[in-house]
């Protein structure tokens, strides 16, 4: 009877095993089917055919995580090809591109970093903005993309996030929606930095 038991255990885990490396091959033949869409020389206005309506680049994402994912949700007619990966371009809110950067780690691609934008956006342009003085809609005015975090949290101010083409990261918190900080980071992990030529905006 003992026998017959781990006999049948063995069976049971040849089985769960031959199922686990059926749906890894079958992810990893999806992946590579996205990856040979990939197209570094037509422009994003030619490939890209459907319009998101979106709040950020945090929402449209949600809890997805890879590209396999990412386009099952949301097909990419958009994949660039770059040193550090791939990227997905998604056409926004009519006049907005949204772009989703993509790492490989541990056998798959995962989403590491997302940029949202409408324009070209550099740190000169947010210099015109007077701490005390200059408030949310002035700094919506410079970049309507960015993130905002305006609810009221525990220990923490409100505050936006900007990301420019010349890779800096700008953090920016409120009082009663006034400006009372600015600060700015210098970063190569943003997603302007890898954007190909065709695809840096005006």
């Amino acid at each position: 009877m003992r026998k017959v038991i781990f006999i049948s255990l063995i069976f049971t885990l040849i089985l769960l095993n031959g199922c686990s490396s059926k749906k890894e091959i079958d992810y990893i033949e999806r992946e590579r089917d996205i990856v040979y869409r990939c197209d570094n020389t037509t422009a994003k206005e030619q490939l890209v055919k459907h319009n998101y309506f979106i709040e950020s680049g945090t929402d449209f994402i949600g809890t997805i995580e890879s590209m396999e994912e990412l386009n099952f949700h949301y097909k990419i007619e958009c994949l660039r090809r770059i040193d550090k990966g791939y990227y997905a371009v998604y056409k926004v809110n009519n006049d907005e591109w949204l772009y989703i950067l993509f790492q490989y780690v541990n056998g798959k691609y995962i989403i590491s970093d997302t940029w949202h934008f409408e324009r070209a956006i550099y740190k000169s342009d947010f210099e015109t903005l007077v701490i005390g003085s200059s408030t949310i809609d002035d700094v919506r005015k410079v970049d309507s993309c960015g993130y905002e975090m305006l609810g009221l949290m525990t220990g923490s101010l409100p505050f936006s996030l900007h990301k420019t083409i010349d890779n800096c990261l700008i953090e920016i918190t409120y009082t009663n929606n006034v400006i009372s900080d600015i600060s700015y980071t210098y970063s190569e992990n943003v997603l302007s930095s890898f954007i190909i030529d065709i695809d840096i905006p005006d």
